[in-house]
């Protein structure tokens, strides 16, 4: 349960890659294309999840992003395209309260 916390407010839906988000928590890294909306630009990233937290109504995954060397809170439904690697996740020493 300290994997997925739900924080409630405002709709939004999960988006299409809220399922393998979860299944990456299974320890697997994750590589991703991320949609920065402060940017308005498509990065690619590795990352290591820690945690999905639901927050007004939103869904974010918390992750180690291996890019930063930093964690990091993606909003799931900027995900363009999800892929569970094959390389085990860094594991983060309790990732802390949400980032948001």
């Amino acid at each position: 349960m300290r994997r997925i916390r739900i924080l409630g407010m405002a709709a939004r839906p999960a988006g299409v890659h809220f399922n393998t988000c979860a299944d990456a928590l299974l320890r697997r890294r994750l590589a991703l294309q991320y949609h920065s909306r402060s940017r308005d630009e498509l990065t690619e990233r590795t990352v290591s999840p820690q945690r999905l937290t639901h927050y007004r109504d939103n869904w974010y995954l918390d992750a180690w992003c291996h890019r930063a060397e930093a964690l990091r809170s993606f909003s799931v439904d900027r995900i363009r395209a999800a892929r569970l690697l094959e390389e085990s996740a860094r594991e983060i020493p309790d990732a802390g309260p949400a980032l948001h």
